[in-house]
Order: C-alpha cells, then structure tokens, then sequence
C-alpha cells in the first residue's frame, strides 16, 4: 500500500485544525494556535527566535518529526509524523519538539545534543503544563540527551537563556560558551552538550 493510500484511510483528529467558537469571541486551540503559544513558552524559557526565518507552517509526512527548508532560502516548514493526523497528543508533542528547532535555525539537520535535548525536555514539560498529558521518549540517543540537558538546568535554570545572548545559534555552542555563562558547571557536561547529536 502506498503513502497516499495510507493518508485516504487514516482517521483524522479535527480539532488539530478545524477551531471551534467558544464564548466570549474565543475558539479552541488548533495546532496553529498552539504553535504560537508554543514559541511564546519556548523563548521566555531559552531564549528569543530568529526572526529572519519565516514559518511557513506544518504538514503531516511519512517519517520523523523535523524541520525542513522548501525553498532553499529561509523559510521552514514544520513536519510531523504522519501518526499525529490521528492523535492529538502525538501532535503536540511532536509540534513542541519541533519548536526549540525554530529558535536558532541552521539551515540544515545539523544540530548537537544540547539542542536535541532541549526538544524532548521542552515537549514534555508543555505536555503536562499545558494539556496534562505525560509522554516520555524511549529512543537511546534522546534520552541521553534530554538526562545531560535535565543535569544542565539542575545547575542552572537560565544559564541556556543568557547563553543565547552572546551566541544565538544552540547548534555552535561550544563549552567555553557554556563555561563563560556559568563556570561551575562541569566542563564534561559542557563538551558532552556541545558535541554533535548523533541520529
């Protein structure tokens, strides 16, 4: 069976895009909706998004949740798993993954594990702060990721904040970046950060 076939037959979750009216000239969330809720969080916690990035907006393909640059210039597209059509949870766990992605585009897959870390960190914390839901990722590399991001912020709750305001892109850190910020974190944790995230 082909991918299009798979989509035909695929239940959709309707309320990840179609807003429903509330009273008092509200509606209900929509993953459009939640996006932007989602960036407000993700730079009062890390910091302020590169804004010569456009959003273009999401769409549902046949692989992992990432961001992708369409138009080989700068404009962005975010992707989620094509599991998300049908559940909404998966939807915005993904979609909150994606969004730490948005802050500080490389223009390519190219990330380190601090990054990566941050994603699953960030994902799970508006999960349960803002749906009430609790989902954990089991992949290896993440998980690693996301216990040296949890060791980081133990130290220093602000430190990946005030990072980004002397180096904006979380893809270049590198532990001095780190150690400049706040020498007391370990230089270990720092270059494990920094390295390259390995998918």
């Amino acid at each position: 069976m082909g991918t299009g076939a798979m989509c035909d037959e695929m239940p959709i979750e309707t309320n990840l895009f179609v807003a429903k009216p509330l009273p008092g000239n509200r509606c209900t969330w929509t993953l459009a909706s939640r996006l932007g809720d989602m960036l407000q969080m993700a730079e009062e916690l890390f910091g302020a998004r590169d804004l010569s990035y456009t959003i273009l907006g999401m769409e549902f393909h046949d692989g992992n949740p990432q961001i992708w640059y369409p138009c080989s210039g700068r404009h962005i597209v975010i992707r989620l798993s094509l599991r998300c059509m049908s559940d909404a949870v998966e939807a915005h766990y993904e979609l909150a993954q994606e969004c730490i992605h948005l802050l500080a585009p490389s223009g390519s897959l190219l990330t380190n594990v601090l990054e990566e870390g941050l994603s699953i960190y960030f994902a799970g914390r508006y999960l349960k702060e803002n749906l009430g839901e609790t989902k954990t990722c089991d992949t290896a590399n993440y998980t690693t990721a996301l216990e040296l991001v949890e060791r980081l912020l133990a130290i220093d709750s602000t430190v990946v904040r005030r990072v980004r305001q002397t180096q904006p892109a979380i893809y270049l850190l590198t532990p001095a970046d780190l150690l400049a910020c706040n020498p007391s974190i370990p230089y270990d944790l720092a270059e494990q950060l920094t390295a390259r995230f390995a998918y």
